[in-house]
């Protein structure tokens, strides 16, 4: 497995085995962010998606979701336009 340094903690960790997302996001999470950081994220985003009662199926709602994980992870902003999860009154 090969050692990268990560976007978000600073650190040389991990990288991810494979992409944890298709496409040219999962690219880059997987070529930027350590297998540990990206494990916090998969544990934080059960909680959001549960607390925020989030639909994935509902496109607005996967866009919220991946504008938080790019927060998380100190990836570049995504080209969503979604509000933040905190401006959800729903």
């Amino acid at each position: 497995m090969a050692t990268i340094s990560c976007k978000r903690c600073g650190k040389d960790g991990e990288q991810l085995d494979q992409k944890p997302l298709g496409g040219s996001l999962g690219d880059e999470i997987r070529d930027s962010i350590c297998a540990s950081c990206w494990a916090e994220w998969d544990e934080l985003q059960l909680k959001i998606i549960n607390e925020y009662r989030l639909n994935l199926a509902i496109p607005q709602h996967y866009d919220m979701l991946v504008d938080e994980m790019r927060n998380f992870l100190n990836l570049k902003e995504g080209a969503t336009g979604t509000q933040s999860l905190e401006l959800e009154d729903d």
